[in-house]
């Protein structure tokens, strides 16, 4: 699904703006700290600005990350995705121990055949350093 595809690609090339073909105009997204925005333009002005924090960097996979599709329906689909990353910067430079991240996407197909994110929750696993 393009969605899945351009939300990834958006984090790793910490490029905000290419998620705007994957979220729904008026989708939900809670980050990892917990921050709830509604929209894609809140979701997109709220990437910007974590993208542009110096502490993120480059991280390299542990392993592929994971996803798993359950299917509602012929237009509604949730997708689990989990990455475990290593080497993720601190503000002074320092590689961060391993990172697991989840999320549980909620997607429908729109009238073009498009899929699109509705609501997006992401968490990191409870060992993270923060």
């Amino acid at each position: 699904m393009h969605a899945l595809i351009a939300v990834a690609k958006a984090f790793a090339t910490f490029n905000a703006d290419a998620v705007r073909t994957a979220f729904a105009p008026d989708a939900d997204y809670i980050d990892t700290d917990g921050n709830a925005l509604h929209g894609r333009d809140s979701i997109i002005d709220h990437l910007r600005r974590l993208f542009a924090v110096p502490r993120l960097g480059p991280a390299s996979l542990i392993a592929p990350p994971t996803l798993t599709l359950r299917w509602l329906g012929d237009d509604v689909v949730i997708a689990t995705t989990s990455v475990e990353r290593r080497g993720e910067p601190t503000t002074d430079g320092r590689p961060l121990p391993p990172r697991r991240t989840h999320s549980l996407k909620v997607l429908t197909r729109g009238d073009d055949g498009a899929w699109l994110i509705v609501s997006d929750i992401s968490a990191d696993a409870p060992d993270r350093p923060r």
